[in-house]
Parts: structure tokens; sequence; C-alpha cells
């Protein structure tokens, strides 16, 4: 963290050191900002080639910060585009750098590891995806307790994985821990808590469906 420190400071000093300079650190900055724009309205084409221009330069200023932001969104884009081993890379360069910036229980790097956790998900890689989401857990877990929204989104990240491999006791359990939590933070009528509810509901279904195969 103290050489993250420095270049901080190198940055700070080469971002005042003239007026080109800064205008450049100020084109990457508003052009991260355009990325996210062209990101949010499905304009992904054009927002890999902003993040990148964007990335180029923070990578010039060795700001570590805005380089995880930046490999961070263009994993967003790139899942979005189903280009999962791309999007893969991309965050554990985040990650990388999150972990060296703010340490293994920061709130980033936990969203870094359930970001990871998403997109191995999708590439159908189930245990892989719960590794990430129970380190994403653990990190909230020390942040925020147990029984914290951020909590119950790690625990039905895990759930459906979960259900997903087949473990239907496991999923149970784990939406049922989702389900308190919003319950009680949320209310039964909230959509958060409607969907966990239709999630159980399909593990039991499931389940049942599972142990009349076994019977047969």
């Amino acid at each position: 963290q103290v050489h993250h420190w420095r270049r901080h400071k190198k940055c700070c000093k080469m971002i005042s050191s003239s007026p080109d300079m800064h205008l450049r650190y100020v084109k990457a900055y508003e052009g991260y900002k355009i990325g996210l724009n062209q990101k949010d309205s499905g304009e992904f084409d054009q927002a890999l080639l902003t993040f990148q221009e964007s990335l180029e330069i923070f990578k010039e200023f060795e700001n570590d910060l805005f380089i995880s932001k930046c490999y961070y969104d263009n994993r967003s884009v790139l899942s979005s585009k189903k280009q999962y081993e791309e999007a893969l890379v991309n965050f554990r360069k985040a990650l990388k750098i999150c972990r060296e910036i703010h340490g293994e229980n920061n709130v980033e790097t936990c969203g870094c590891y359930e970001a990871i956790g998403n997109v191995l998900g999708e590439q159908g890689r189930n245990n892989d995806a719960l590794i990430g989401y129970g380190k994403a857990l653990a990190i909230r877990m020390k942040n925020f307790g147990e029984n914290h929204l951020h909590t119950a989104s790690s625990y039905f990240n895990i759930g459906i994985v979960q259900l997903n491999k087949g473990d239907y006791d496991g999923g149970l359990i784990s939406l049922e821990k989702t389900k308190k939590i919003y319950v009680c933070e949320l209310g039964v009528e909230h959509p958060e808590t409607v969907k966990t509810n239709a999630a159980i509901a399909f593990c039991q279904q499931s389940m049942n469906r599972s142990k009349k195969n076994v019977q047969l």
C-alpha cells in the first residue's frame, strides 16, 4: 500500500506539472465517464474503445485506482457481449490492483470477487463461481455483519449456483438465509423478497422431482 501511495503522489505531481498534462488527465477522466454512459446505453463496442483510451492515459499517470476501474468496467461490457474469457482477464487485473491498494477485506475487493463469480456462473463453471462468491460473502460478513442486505445478496448468489449444481439442500439453506434478511430489512412484499421466494419454491420443486426420480 505504501508503494501505491508513492504512485499516487507521483500521479498528482504529473497532473500539476503543466496545463497540458492536466488537460490530458481530465480527458481520461471525462472519457471514463462517457464510457460509463455508453455502457449504460448499450453502446458496448464504443464503450470498450472509450474505456481503452482512458486506460492507456491512466497508465501513463500510474493512477492505479482508475486503472482498476477501467479494467472492471471493461469486464462489464465484455460480459454483456458474452466475451467471458476476456472479461475474466480484466476482472482479475482489477482484483489484483484492488487487493494491492485496499487489502483483501475491502468492499472494492469484494466487488471484484463477486464479479468474477458472476462471469464464471454465466459460463456454467459452478464450483469456481462458488469460490468467488464465498470470498465475497466472507468480506461482507466482516464489513457488514450477518443481517445486512449486501450479505443477503451474497447468500442469494451462492444459493442460485448451488441450485444450478443440483445441491438443493445447500441452495435451500442459502436462499432461506437470504429471505430472512430481506423480510427483516425490506418487508415481505419487496421485489427482492418476492424474487427470493420464487427461487425457494423452484428449489423445493426441483428437490421433490429429484427425490421422485431416485425412488423410481
